[in-house]
Parts: structure tokens; sequence; C-alpha cells
């Protein structure tokens, strides 16, 4: 099943690094890798499946490119939606986010552990998350769970508006210099 998830990465990745200069998708996937290798990293001793997943200096490969395909997803999701129906304040946009993320998440994770029989045998005594029987994890990595798509979404917003403003107004250092509209080659 990882070598799927990470077949699937790869293709995704070509995929966004050859449309990079039409969108910015190539930045939302880098950043969710990102988030995924550090959280991968971390969590490293809470993963020991019951299935034979690849790891590399003992950190399992799965949820790094689970995490990284789900956050890049879901936020692509929510794009969507956002195009579709225009979200025009912070507050609006990240509950919209997160509702979706929480959503996808539960879903997953559900189908994951009661579908496809993957169980995380680390952290298997723990309780679940109520009603739903999945997310078996100290209450610490439910809220890392929980918290890792609104910080992933705070980060390409904030990625994004930056570089809208770059776009539009030259280099990020030159934005206190010069007004609105006038580029720096008439001043003298």
């Amino acid at each position: 099943m990882d070598h799927i998830l990470i077949i699937f990465y790869i293709i995704v990745f070509i995929y966004v690094f050859f449309h990079k200069k039409e969108d910015k998708r190539f930045n939302n996937l880098w950043t969710a890798s990102i988030i995924a290798v550090i959280w991968g990293i971390l969590g490293k001793e809470q993963y020991n499946y019951n299935k034979n997943f690849l790891k590399l200096d003992n950190i399992t490969l799965f949820p790094i490119f689970a995490w990284a395909l789900g956050l890049f997803f879901v936020y692509q999701l929510y794009k969507k939606i956002e195009k579709n129906i225009p979200i025009l304040r912070f507050r609006n946009k990240i509950c919209t986010f997160i509702t979706i993320y929480w959503t996808c998440l539960i879903c997953i994770e559900l189908i994951g552990y009661h579908i496809l029989g993957i169980k995380n045998l680390a952290t298997s005594q723990y309780k679940g998350i109520l009603f739903f029987g999945c997310i078996h994890a100290p209450c610490w990595m439910q809220i890392v769970y929980f918290s890792l798509g609104p910080l992933y979404f705070i980060t390409c917003y904030f990625d994004e508006k930056i570089a809208t403003v770059t776009s539009q107004r030259g280099s990020p250092h030159l934005l206190k210099c010069y007004p609105k509209n006038k580029p720096p080659s008439t001043y003298s």
C-alpha cells in the first residue's frame, strides 16, 4: 500500500512541478511535504503499523506520504470550493478549510482503520476519538492531527498573499519604500 502512495506522490509531484509557472500548487505540495517530513521525524516513535511499510532510518514513510498528499489534496479541494463560492474574510476561510479538513481526516482514518485494516500498534492502547473509533493515539497526538491542517492552511494562505503582493509590487523589501502602483524607476 505504501508503494502505491509513494508512486502516486511522485506522479503528483512531477505534474505540479511541470505546471508550477501556471499556478501555486507546487508551493502547496512543497509546504505539505515539509510539514509531513517534520511530523514524520518528530512522531517517528508513535508509528508502528500492523503492515510492513517502508522505513528510512527507522522513520515509517507511509504517514509522511499520506500526510503530504492529504494536506495537499484537501487544500486543493478547498481552493475549488472557494473559487465557486467566494469567501472574503480570513476567519470564514479558515473555518471552511477546517470543516473540510476535519471531515476528510476522519473519513480517511475511518477507511484506513475499519476498511483497509491499517492499525498503528504503537498507539493501539489509546481510545479513538468519540463516536468514530479512529485516530487511536494519545491526546497530544490527536491534537497534532487536527492542528496540522490549520497550520498548513495558514502557511499556504500567507505564502500566496506574499507572492501576490510581491508579484504586483516588486520585491518585498521595496514594499515600504514606494507608494502603490509606482515602480521604483519613476523615482530619482
